[in-house]
């Protein structure tokens, strides 16, 4: 008899896929920024200044700025997002990653404080009764290592 090259395989039953379970992302804001990390030329160890996340693991690698950059504390935001419960049960995000979450829900909930028009040239906008309003945006700067595309995709997911 004649052996068959790949072996028969018995289906397999196919299993609902569940919905994930979003939930508000618990977090507080602190009044008083952090006190700064002890300095290294001109650098200082990276922590979120304005909110201790519920929860959140430290990045895992060591994050940096500037003492510059450091010693502007960050806004107190007031955007709650909402998130797969499983991004802090199996610390997916560090709570710098979280941060970037927060921050850009904040931006992204204000409106500039005017109308606007598209400019003739570039990418710009210029002032015009006439326009319309613009949500704010949010500049992510982070350097090699930090997760850039894990934040992201979190902003997206939220």
């Amino acid at each position: 008899k004649a052996m068959r090259a790949t072996p028969i395989t018995k289906p397999v039953k196919a299993r609902a896929a569940q919905a994930p379970k979003i939930e508000a992302l618990a977090f507080s804001t602190l009044d008083k920024p952090r006190v700064l990390g002890e300095q290294s030329g001109v650098y200082i160890p990276y922590r979120p200044s304005r909110v201790d996340i519920v929860g959140a693991r430290e990045h895992p690698t060591p994050l940096v700025e500037s003492v510059a950059m450091g010693s502007i504390p960050a806004p107190i935001p007031d955007y709650i997002p909402a998130l797969q419960d499983r991004v802090l049960q199996e610390s997916l995000l560090s709570e710098a990653q979280i941060e970037t979450v927060i921050y850009a829900g904040n931006a992204w909930q204000q409106y500039l404080p005017s109308l606007f028009v598209p400019a003739e040239e570039g990418v710009g906008l210029q002032l015009d009764q006439q326009g319309r309003a613009y949500r704010k945006g949010y500049f992510l700067g982070d350097g090699t290592g930090a997760g850039k595309g894990r934040q992201i995709a979190a902003c997206i997911l939220d």
